[in-house]
């Protein structure tokens, strides 16, 4: 039986950073729109502080779905990029720890 096509895709391992060198590798879509709000925040288009849009917006924006959407966020908020504040939604953080290295957790999986 023939193996089945492969997606576009490559995994990094789970809380790893994007690298240059990893830069250059496929990814998967969750990947690329965390890499675009990251950009974002990086650039000052997403100021530290300023909600972002919800997640039903952000699917729309980028035509992924619900699942996806809310993969690149949880990535977001693991590396430190964005804060969630009760009853104002995601906000960016924008720390500089948080642009350069993913949050540490724990060896028995909680975070």
């Amino acid at each position: 039986m023939p193996e089945p096509a492969r997606a576009r895709c490559c995994r990094l391992p789970q809380g790893e950073a994007m690298t240059e060198e990893s830069a250059e590798l496929p990814l998967y879509r969750w990947q690329e729109i965390a890499r675009d709000i990251t950009e974002q925040i990086r650039s000052g288009r997403l100021p530290v502080g300023a909600r972002l849009p919800v997640e039903r917006l952000l699917c729309e924006e980028y035509g992924a779905a619900l699942g996806t959407v809310r993969r690149a966020v949880r990535e977001l908020r693991e590396q430190g990029l964005i804060g969630s504040v009760p009853a104002r939604g995601r906000t960016c953080s924008g720390s500089r720890q948080g642009m350069t290295k993913p949050r540490q957790r724990r060896a028995d999986g909680v975070r």
